[in-house]
């Protein structure tokens, strides 16, 4: 069954492989206990239970819930739908891609399980997150510790007309991901603040908690003067995007999706050698790479070779998210003088980071 729910057996060569492997990796699985989020949180609790003597500690704790397979024990299973978890017809690991067309296409009935799954195994996390909490209370830790709760993306689960991610424009549904801080002393505990963040914020912000000076290359931006009450803002944008395809800047107001050109390479940048589309695949030889030091913040000679840029959509995409948070009409045409203005804000923000001189003609912003 869980093979069926996973799409294990209709779908192509190794991706059955992959899902075939967790669906023998799984079969021996009891109650939640076995389950990735109770064995994560539960030994990292066990850590910092067992570091109580360190006066500085450092837990990083990377779950891979929520994810899917959307494979979850009772009573999760059953939590959020009436159908049968049980049923062969119905999905716990969907395919990426459009929901109306394809190997990807799902009934109505089919996305709301996939919809009931994901919501259940956000519900198992969220539990067995309660244990390292728990912990935290019975140390007295909560007085001198920042908690910060983030995630990488979120998930596309019928919205817009897509499951996944990597294949749709980058709505805020995916772009968009929650960050909960806690700060011992803050006079913004509880509140929601809108200043823009990023996730590269997150490093400048733990360095700065630590008394440490942030490294001068670093893009991120401490958040603490914003937890400490000082200010309202700590960037003026946000850039995002998927590498070697379209790129995206919000102002936190407007968000704006500019197209890249599919006859224009991007380029990697790294001191190995990958395949860019398909990064657990072997590596193979770049005949076309170089190496120098191409990097403005570091003296380190890196390799530097190209791969096709993949579009995902073909026309500019411009959304007030105040008026449409769910970024449904597209007023790029409606609005050209904004939209120009989030091309130069993008521009802005290319120079700011040091960008290569090839991003710009990739994404026709000059």
């Amino acid at each position: 069954i869980l093979l069926r729910q996973s799409n294990a057996l209709d779908a192509d060569g190794r991706r059955v492989e992959r899902r075939a492997a967790y669906a023998r990796n799984v079969a021996g699985f009891g109650d939640e206990r076995d389950f990735f989020p109770a064995k994560v949180f539960s030994a990292a609790a066990r850590w910092w239970a067992d570091n109580l003597e360190h006066d500085q500690r450092l837990l990083v704790v990377d779950s891979f819930d929520v994810h899917e397979p959307f494979h979850i024990p009772e009573p999760y299973a059953s939590m959020y739908t009436a159908e049968d978890p049980r049923d062969p017809d119905l999905v716990s690991w969907p395919l990426y891609g459009r929901t109306d067309q394809g190997a990807s296409k799902l009934s109505e009935r089919q996305i709301a399980f996939v919809r009931a799954q994901y919501a259940g195994k956000l519900t198992m996390a969220d539990r067995w997150l309660g244990e390292l909490f728990d912990e935290l209370d019975r140390s007295k830790a909560w007085n001198d510790t920042m908690v910060i709760v983030t995630t990488d993306h979120g998930h596309y689960l019928g919205d817009h007309g897509w499951m996944g991610k990597g294949t749709a424009p980058l709505y805020d549904v995916l772009a968009h991901p929650p960050l909960m801080v806690w700060q011992p002393g803050s006079p913004r505990m509880g509140q929601r603040v809108s200043a823009l963040t990023s996730a590269v914020d997150l490093y400048a912000t733990m360095l700065d908690a630590l008394d440490i000076p942030v490294p001068v290359s670093s893009h991120g931006r401490s958040l603490l003067p914003l937890l400490r009450g000082e200010t309202d803002r700590v960037r003026d944008w946000a850039l995002y995007g998927y590498w070697g395809s379209t790129m995206n800047v919000t102002d936190g107001r407007w968000t704006y999706h500019q197209p890249c050109r599919d006859d224009i390479p991007a380029y990697l940048y790294s001191t190995m050698m990958l395949n860019p589309w398909d990064w657990f695949a072997p590596a193979r030889p770049q005949p076309d790479a170089e190496s120098g030091r191409f990097l403005p913040y570091t003296d380190a000679p890196v390799w530097r070779y190209p791969a096709k840029s993949q579009r995902r959509h073909d026309e500019p995409l411009l959304f007030d998210v105040e008026r449409d948070p769910g970024q449904v009409e597209n007023l790029a045409e409606r609005e050209p003088a904004q939209a120009q203005a989030m091309r130069e804000l993008m521009v802005t923000a290319l120079r700011e980071l040091s960008a290569p001189d090839e991003q710009y003609e990739r994404l026709s912003l000059v």
